[in-house]
Order: structure tokens, then C-alpha cells, then sequence
């Protein structure tokens, strides 16, 4: 078929000349027939059968033409099909290629503006912080983002099915430890029954502070609470660790989009700071595993419970509302306690004029027993102190006891 219709154009020109020949033969052949004879006849059925076949062959011609015309154009077609079609798809592999790079760049950017609002907590800390595991800490408040998926925004309770360490714990880390704080604040228990209490609080800090992968860096401050090496609170600046931990999870909590959680905002606790500071002397001190840096002798609790004694008195003495204000100076400056428990010739002077006086408001029945034995059992906290102690009114120094 494939012969043919290569060589279709000479077949036909082949058989129309042995056409064109055999009817001028057959024309002056059959012209000189009578028209009545059966010979006459015959070959007028003759010429009209090869008529008709040639007129079929050259409509099976023509229709392989056709069909060849039709199949090239078919042919033609598909080419461009295929055509359009790899086209089409090197646009997309272009498109998916251009996708993947923009989820990158947007995964980068966005890691950077995280370290970066941890850089600016970093910055307005009030001592020296450190996010120690910053790709760490993003993938706990984001978990499900990477190099093809970027969440901008993070749902608390979205994260609870996540198996690894998430916001969710974070949240619940925070709220957690101030939650104890607020019952600390509230709570009618007295400090032994608080003991426990304020141990696992503790513990909750650094549990926070491990979520956060934030350490306060230790720097020796006087009266730095501490642990495995890490610092958790100051018993003279109680509020600078909350505040810190605070401004840490509002930053992160900000920028994961839930700016409405209700949490604890940076505060001043000057209301709060003795009580929170009564624990801390009254309970660290009994445990070991704590790093408690006070003088070695522990006059700083001693004048801790100095305060305390003077809180209860009546403040109708002149002397006593003096104590009493120089105490609370004390317990909120950790500079000047340092000093004063350091300096022994000052602070042998100040109990010494302290105990003058409470023995004096003991003679005129102005304390009760019970209160100046109170005084006298603080009192021995400053035993070790060397001697002379020095007379209230004149200042002169006292014999040796």
C-alpha cells in the first residue's frame, strides 16, 4: 500500500495512456463493427467494465491520499501535542522549583525573625540571659515548619498532638509557675508548711528555663539562688526572674501569633518581695542541693529574721520604725547587705545598738517575754561576730561576754 502511494501519480499516468491507446484501437475497431452484431455488443460491455475499474482504482487512490494527508496531519498534531505538553511541564518543574525556593527563603526569614525577637529579649534582660539552643527552642514553638511549609501563626491547643517538647508545654510550663507564685502570694500557710512547696516551685523554674533553652547566667551576686550551675532567682531581686521568664514567653507568644494569652506582664513585686523573700531564707538555706551564695556565717539571714521580728512590733517607738525602715531598705539591696554583713566592725555596732534597745523595751514592758526571747534566739545568729559590741547611746565599746 505504502508502494502505491508513492507511486500513485505514474500509475495513474501508466494506465490512462494504455487507456487513452486501447480506446483509439478499440475506437476504429468497434466503428467499423455493425451495430446489430453480438461482437458489437461484447466489446461495449468490455470498455464499459474497464471503465468502471479504473474508475475504482482511481478512487482507492485518491482515498490513500486522502488517508496519507490525514495521518500526516494527525502525526502533525501529536507533535504538537507533545510539544505543548513538555512545554507545560518544564513550566511547572520551573513553577515547582520556583516554589521550593521561595518556602525556603520564607523558612529562613522567618527563623531569622525569631532568633532575632530572642535577640531583643536577649538585649533587655536586666542581667545576662542566653537562649543556648535557639534551633531547638523554634522547633518546639513550631514544630511542623521546614524547608516546604511555613506556619506563621501557632494554636495552643493545635500543639497538643505533637510527641516532642511543643508551645503547648511551654504555655503550660509558665502558667504553671505562676500560678504558684500567686498562691504563694496568697496562701495563709506558714513557711514549714510551705517547704515542699516552694522547693517544687523552684524546681518548676528550672523545668521553664529548660523549655525555654534560656539560662540565667550565673555572675556570684550576693544572695544568687542556684543549681546544677544555673541560676534561678535572687532572694534581694525575687521579681528580676520572674520578669525575665515572663518577657521571654510574651516575646515567643507574640510572635507565634497569640498575642491574647493571658499571662503574667512584666511587674514590680515590692509589695510581694518580703514574703517571697521570707521563703527563700526560711527554706533554701535547709536544702543542699541549692547554691545559696550569702556570707558564709549567715548573717544575711539573721538580718532576715531581724526584719521579720520587727514587722510584728509595734511601730508607736521611734526606734523601732527606724529598724524597721533600715531592714527594709536591706532586704531590697543586695549591695548594701553585702557590704554591711562583710564589714563586721558595722554590723557588731548595729545589733549591739539593736539589742540595747530591745532590752530596754523589755525592762519598761513594752515587748512581752515571749517576743524578747523571740529577739534573743535571732539574736544568737550573730554569735560569731567578734567582739567588742558597743554601748546604744554612747557608742563606746562594751566588754567582752
Amino acid at each position: 500500500m505504502e508502494f502505491l502511494t508513492r507511486r500513485s501519480f505514474w500509475i495513474v499516468s501508466i494506465v490512462f495512456s494504455c487507456f487513452s491507446f486501447g480506446i483509439a484501437y478499440f475506437a476504429t475497431y468497434f466503428l467499423g463493427l455493425n451495430k446489430g452484431s453480438s461482437e458489437f455488443a461484447n466489446i461495449s460491455v468490455l470498455i464499459g467494465s474497464v471503465s468502471t475499474a479504473i474508475t475504482f482504482l482511481f478512487l482507492i487512490l485518491q482515498n490513500i491520499k486522502i488517508r496519507e494527508q490525514q495521518e500526516a496531519a494527525n502525526k502533525r498534531q501529536e507533535e504538537a501535542e507533545k510539544r505543548q505538553e513538555q512545554f507545560e511541564k518544564q513550566q511547572k518543574e520551573l513553577w515547582d522549583s520556583q516554589q521550593v525556593k521561595i518556602q525556603f527563603e520564607m523558612y529562613q526569614a522567618h527563623k531569622r525573625e525569631f532568633f532575632r525577637v530572642l535577640d531583643d529579649i536577649e538585649k533587655s534582660a536586666t542581667i545576662d540571659i542566653e537562649f543556648y539552643n535557639r534551633e531547638t527552642l523554634y522547633r518546639r514553638v513550631f514544630p511542623m515548619n521546614n524547608f516546604s511549609q511555613v506556619d506563621l501563626k501557632i494554636e495552643i491547643n493545635d500543639s497538643r498532638k505533637y510527641d516532642l517538647v511543643n508551645f503547648t508545654d511551654i504555655h503550660d510550663a509558665f502558667k504553671s509557675s505562676i500560678d504558684d507564685l500567686n498562691t504563694f502570694i496568697t496562701s495563709s500557710k506558714s513557711v514549714e508548711k510551705n517547704t515542699e512547696d516552694v522547693k517544687f516551685f523552684i524546681f518548676r523554674l528550672l523545668r521553664l528555663s529548660e523549655k525555654l533553652q534560656l539560662t540565667i547566667k550565673p555572675t556570684g551576686r550576693f544572695g544568687d539562688v542556684s543549681y546544677d550551675g544555673k541560676l534561678l532567682i535572687n532572694a534581694y531581686a525575687f521579681d528580676e526572674t520572674i520578669n525575665i521568664f515572663s518577657h521571654a514567653f510574651e516575646g515567643i507568644s507574640a510572635f507565634s501569633g497569640n498575642n491574647n494569652i493571658s499571662s503574667l506582664a512584666v511587674f514590680n513585686m515590692s509589695n510581694t518581695q518580703y514574703l517571697l523573700q521570707d521563703l527563700v531564707f526560711s527554706i533554701v538555706p535547709r536544702h543542699k542541693e541549692f547554691n545559696f551564695n550569702i556570707d558564709p556565717n549567715s548573717y544575711a539571714v539573721a538580718l532576715h529574721n531581724l526584719y521579720k521580728f520587727y514587722r510584728k512590733m509595734d511601730l508607736t517607738n521611734a526606734d523601732t520604725r527606724s529598724y524597721l525602715l533600715e531592714f527594709k531598705e536591706l532586704s531590697n539591696d543586695l549591695v548594701k547587705t553585702e557590704t554591711l554583713v562583710n564589714d563586721t566592725y558595722k554590723l557588731s555596732r548595729l545589733t549591739t545598738r539593736i539589742y540595747n534597745s530591745i532590752r530596754l523595751l523589755e525592762k519598761k514592758k513594752d515587748i512581752s517575754k515571749s517576743m524578747f526571747d523571740e529577739f534573743t534566739l535571732i539574736y544568737r545568729g550573730f554569735d560569731t561576730l567578734p567582739y567588742p559590741k558597743f554601748d546604744r547611746i554612747t557608742g563606746e565599746k562594751l566588754e567582752y561576754e
